[in-house]
């Protein structure tokens, strides 16, 4: 099983790091095949231009490291998204990341005016995030964030069924030992 790992954070000493070093670090401890996609080292440009929107139905990308994400995810079994929520969210580049390479005919098609999802090879997906507000906060009062527009919004009309979120949550109240469980955690959640 190939595992993707797209990740998220400009700070390379937050604890999002963190999780992405412990979880590859995992992965090549059992042997299992990844690749890492850093989108903030790869200079990502996560704002839709009208040349992009020109190509987006027609499958089309204007950016070659769209077609590079492509051609990763396509070799995958498994997905991993690691990023920290902010003001409620997913930061912009993870957002852009999905509009720009959840293309037409890459990630979805269109027959009988019936979206059908195109990513159901993948077997399992994970999203993987850090709050300051409480996962129930998170859930409950600002609208699921992750649920809605992850899960209901995009994972579910490009065919990704086999879908866990976890969030570390209330991170700037947490305990060293918190963090450190956690990390231990989702180490082994990840493993196949």
């Amino acid at each position: 099983m190939k595992t993707v790992i797209v990740y998220a954070h400009p700070y390379n000493r937050s604890y999002n790091h963190a999780i992405f070093e412990n979880i590859t670090r995992a992965l090549e401890e059992n042997q299992e095949e990844f690749e890492a996609i850093d989108l903030v080292a790869d200079n990502f440009n996560p704002v839709m231009t009208s040349e992009d929107l020109r190509g987006y139905n027609k499958g089309i990308a204007n950016d070659e490291l769209i077609n590079e994400y492509q051609q990763k995810l396509n070799s995958a079994d498994k997905l991993i998204f690691i990023f920290p929520i902010w003001w409620g969210g997913m930061p912009a580049i993870v957002k852009g990341f999905i509009d720009k390479v959840f293309l037409k005919d890459f990630a979805y098609k269109v027959e009988s005016g019936k979206v059908i999802g195109l990513l159901s090879f993948l077997k399992k997906t994970f999203v993987i995030t850090t709050s300051s507000k409480t996962s129930n906060v998170l859930k409950n009062s600002w609208g699921d964030p992750i649920g809605t527009t992850l899960a209901k919004s995009t994972f579910d009309m490009v065919g990704i069924k086999n879908f866990r979120w976890i969030n570390f949550d209330n991170i700037s109240k947490s305990s060293e030992e918190e963090r450190k469980t956690f990390l231990k955690e989702v180490s082994e959640l990840v493993k196949n």
